[in-house]
């Protein structure tokens, strides 16, 4: 009996089953590890906010709810770290490398010394289980027989919460201290299992033509022996063709792809189950448990309760594998997503009510409905999420629909050219941590609370804050002017200098102008990257990816910005210039070693063999490459040779006609609008005075917090122009931006109005909404198209010096809006101010509606 139960196809122990199984338990080690850092905070949260906290620092509500939501900042960089890497380097690698974070989480809690420990510490688990989810649920996918995928696949979600279960109980009962010596076995035994047992999939073997470990692969996971190779040489061959013929569709993935019927059937389905998963509730409460229950009404002790909902949970997902490949999915999600509605409500009538009554006699309410709203949750919404997810993407899409934050495809042209756009933007992450910084730093400078020996005034923050602008200007024009005599590389070099001295002066700072000064040698930096850093990025970048790239300056601005935000305040005024000074150092190290100069300014300068070697670099073509490929890349070199070349369009041969073609008058007027719009839009500026903005605008909540979920939506933003400029190009994400951003600036206007005249304190929120929207608008298209339209609007004959003319009125105007800005909000107030901006930025949007021509897939030789 039990042997022909385990002789059939969908039974875990049948022979050809056993590696499959084996693999998937070996690899949820380090999803166990994930779930008890999820449960063990749980517990340990409440405790660090009582008399009773085992750390030697108290821990605040607010401090507490960036612990929590630490984790899943961290999970979106590891989705799309993993994402980016995973076609590249293969799952092993990918598998072993989420060990490393995990680990460094309980390092960090064992050593922590303040709050900063456990924000970086919970950041780095969600790297982690970013990458898991991500190369788990594929790599499965690639081993596992159909017949048992969806079972392998709920074993991920059943793993986390057996961990969850065990961090509850740990997280109760054992000490503080202990308890990162006793989880550290999960991810070093993960690592070391993975490393001896674990072998690349059949797949992505095949696809790397690496044939004959993909049949050891395969074999080895459907376990099939030297004497039954004859049987399975068909169905290996039957994967080889198929994938060959997939490849082929994989390597031609276009934008429509992406707008297939087929890709359409699966975005609505994937956007409700994302939703659902997230919005449900389920994983925020996992790690607010035991706090839930202590405001529920219930008498029971919430620690117990905790530990018995973990258990619930672990029965949720086991019913998951048990009935995932009988019932299907749908069933399972159906069920969930009701289950789960109806026990919330119920949950909520509960503690509604305890509020009112003495309910005590029922104090065992909550724990039933709890328990049942896990239970159904972990049975579809939670155990069926990675394994639908995965299935519901059309093949040709499917990688990279599953892991959605990923940005680019890296292929092989490209990489180089990706690498380079990486290296030079640890300056702009530097420059934008110089900028969010001062926000709430200038606030408490004008505080008793000052960590400075002396009080800065009105006026004196107001230069502070403009001389910014003032060394921009001094920035543009040097690099304007260096750029073409120097090169690209040495300028890059060369901006690394005043932003260290920046910091040093900051440190060293003994009176107002250190500041002062330090702000103005920021501002060279500032001025020289939103020169260069466009510019060069466009000689080196091919067109599919130029936007891309190009948005990514300011990504990594609004990075830094966002940085700089927590920075300011949550870390000493004197430990932030250590931290920071390493990112400009480090900048300069990698551009003497891995940037090279563009073909382009070499061709112009005549050294036709080292922009030949140039040019191989950036397009990433070996000697060892096919003939024919590097012909074809020989004859493009050739082509953008002779266009430079030729008299008409001598870089050194520039005059003055040149600048009034009709060409270039046409430039001008569109960066004149387009300048206009980014400045007066007060985009800029508002970053630079986010937390006095909010301390004026009647909002109860606090003014430091509401910069921080600021600096996140920029990011976000930021991220989103990535995704989008080389999607739907240029002049759709500048319409959609300046006409957001006049509505919202309008909003905003007449809410701080009225909050003169009434009390809507029950409205807090409102200011923070209204300036996320105005900031993420502004964001995907007047800041982050900004350098992208400067550089491809010019004709090729003028284009640096036009485009530096062109950021040098705008470092100019910076200037100007810095220094008045605090003035405008002092003695008109913030209402007329932002309705003044709300009106430029309207008639910005009007030019752009009637005059803005689309620039995506413009070659840079062409006028």
């Amino acid at each position: 009996m039990l042997a022909k139960l385990i002789e059939r196809p969908n039974c875990l122990l049948n022979q050809r089953n056993r590696y499959q199984l084996l693999t998937t338990l070996l690899i949820n080690l380090i999803c166990i590890a994930h779930g008890i850092n999820i449960g063990w905070f749980s517990p340990n949260m409440r405790k660090m906010q009582t008399a009773e906290s085992p750390l030697s620092f108290p821990v605040s509500v607010t401090e507490v709810s960036w612990i929590g939501s630490a984790l899943g900042c961290g999970a979106m960089c590891g989705n799309a770290l993993i994402g980016l890497i995973l076609p590249y380097v293969g799952s092993r690698l990918c598998l072993l490398f989420v060990a490393l974070p995990q680990t460094c989480l309980w390092l960090l809690v064992y050593f922590a010394d303040s709050v900063e420990y456990l924000y970086v510490g919970r950041f780095l688990a969600g790297i982690s289980s970013g990458g898991m989810y991500i190369v788990h649920s594929m790599f499965l996918s690639e081993i596992s027989d159909a017949k048992i995928r969806g079972t392998l696949g709920a074993m991920v979600m059943l793993s986390v919460n057996i961990g969850i279960l065990l961090g509850y109980i740990m997280g109760s009962h054992i000490p503080f201290n202990i308890t990162p010596f006793i989880v550290l076995i999960f991810p070093l035994s993960y690592f070391i299992f993975t490393l001896c047992f674990i072998r690349e999939s059949p797949v992505h073997l095949l696809r790397k033509g690496k044939l004959q470990e993909a049949e050891k692969s395969f074999r080895y996971y459907k376990n099939i022996k030297d004497t039954d190779r004859a049987s399975a040489i068909s169905e290996f061959e039957d994967m080889k063709k198929k994938l060959t013929e997939d490849d082929k569709l994989l390597h031609s993935v276009t934008i429509k792809d992406f707008f297939s019927r087929s890709a359409f059937k699966a975005y609505a389905p994937a956007a409700v189950l994302l939703i659902l998963n997230q919005f449900s509730g389920l994983f925020a409460m996992v790690s607010y448990m035991s706090d839930i229950f202590d405001m529920s009404g219930s008498t029971m002790d919430p620690d117990t309760c905790t530990i018995i909902i973990g258990i619930v949970q672990i029965l949720g997902t086991y019913a998951t594998t048990l009935l995932c490949d009988i019932s299907g999915r749908r069933i399972l999600l159906v069920a969930s997503s009701g289950g789960v509605a109806v026990s919330l409500t119920g949950f909520g009538f509960f503690t509604y009510f305890a509020q009112w009554y003495d309910l005590s006699e029922w104090s065992w309410v909550p724990l039933v409905l709890m328990s049942l709203c896990i239970f159904m949750g972990n049975i579809g919404l939670v155990g069926c999420f990675f394994m639908v997810l995965v299935e519901l993407f059309p093949l040709k899409i499917r990688a990279r629909a599953t892991s959605i934050a990923v940005v680019i495809c890296v292929n092989r042209r490209n990489r180089y050219q990706l690498l380079a756009t990486v290296l030079i933007n640890l300056i702009c992450i530097a420059h934008g941590i110089g900028i969010g910084w001062l926000s709430p730093t200038l606030r408490k400078l004008q505080t008793e609370d000052s960590p400075l020996s002396f009080p800065l005034n009105v006026q004196e923050v107001s230069w502070v804050g403009s001389a910014l602008g003032i060394g921009s200007v001094i920035g543009n024009s040097l690099s304007g002017l260096l750029i073409h005599r120097l090169g690209s590389k040495l300028c890059l070099l060369f901006i690394a200098i005043p932003h260290s001295c920046l910091w040093i002066m900051v440190y060293f700072a003994k009176s107002v102008e250190f500041l002062i000064a330090g702000r103005l040698l920021a501002g060279i930096t500032g001025g020289g990257i939103y020169i260069l850093h466009p510019l060069f990025i466009s000689e080196y970048c091919d067109a599919n990816i130029r936007g891309t790239c190009a948005t990514m300056v300011m990504l990594s601005v609004n990075t830094g910005i966002l940085i700089g935000y927590i920075l300011g305040t949550h870390v000493s005024y004197y430990v932030v210039p250590f931290m920071v000074l390493i990112l400009p150092l480090s900048y300069f190290v990698f551009v003497l070693l891995f940037i090279r100069d563009s073909p382009m300014h070499l061709i112009s300068k005549g050294k036709f063999s080292a922009a030949e070697q140039s040019f191989r670099y950036y397009k990433n073509i070996k000697d060892s490459d096919s003939l024919s490929d590097q012909a074809i890349a020989m004859a493009e070199f050739k082509n953008m040779k002779v266009a430079l070349t030729n008299d008409d369009n001598q870089l050194d041969k520039v005059t003055i006609k040149d600048f009034f073609t009709k060409a270039a008058i046409r430039g001008y007027g569109m960066a004149a609008v387009i300048v206009i719009a980014n400045q007066f839009s007060g985009v800029f500026t508002m970053v630079n005075y986010m937390t006095d903005i909010f301390a004026k605008s009647g909002s109860t909540m606090d003014p430091n917090t509401s910069t921080i979920i600021i600096g996140s939506v920029q990011l976000f933003g930021a991220y989103v122009s990535t995704l989008l400029c080389d999607v739907f190009g240029r002049r759709a994400l500048m319409l959609v931006s300046s006409g957001g951003v006049a509505l919202s600036l309008t909003c905003f206007g007449f809410f701080t109005y009225y909050t003169q005249i009434y009390d809507l304190s029950q409205w807090s929120w409102v200011p923070a909404a209204i300036m996320s929207v105005d900031i993420f608008l502004g964001n995907i298209g007047l800041v982050s198209c900004l350098f992208v339209l400067m550089v491809e609007m010019y004709p090729l004959k003028i284009r640096a010096r036009a485009t530096s003319i062109s950021i040098v009125v705008c470092s100019s105007l910076v200037f100007l809006m810095l220094n008045i800005f605090p003035l405008c909000m002092h003695y008109w107030g913030l209402p007329t101010t932002m309705w003044s901006m709300a009106g430029i930025t309207a008639f910005c949007f009007t030019c752009f509606l009637l005059f803005l021509k689309e620039t995506k897939g413009k070659s840079m030789l062409e006028d």
